[in-house]
């Protein structure tokens, strides 16, 4: 009965052992992913970042360029001013 035991543990630990094995590698599949989705969405960051600031600078240019025509025009209406 003790070696019936033991062979039935023995086989417990390699069946536990193929498992871990097996969820490792799932592990490092999903990290792997993970790493990749990551880089990913740190260069659409970049880029998103990118965008928006050169939309923030367009817009800061046409907002001089209109207080400047602005101010033209108040000049040539009222040139006493």
């Amino acid at each position: 009965m003790n070696l019936q035991l033991e062979q039935e543990v023995s086989q417990l630990r390699k069946e536990i052992a193929e498992i871990k094995s097996e969820l490792t590698l799932a592990l490092s599949r999903i990290s792997d992913k993970l790493a990749t989705h990551s880089e990913n969405y740190r260069e659409l960051r970049v880029k998103i970042d990118q965008i928006n600031k050169m939309i923030s600078l367009k817009e800061e240019q046409d907002s001089a360029e209109v207080q400047y025509e602005s101010n033209n025009r108040n000049t040539a209406i009222n040139p006493a001013d």
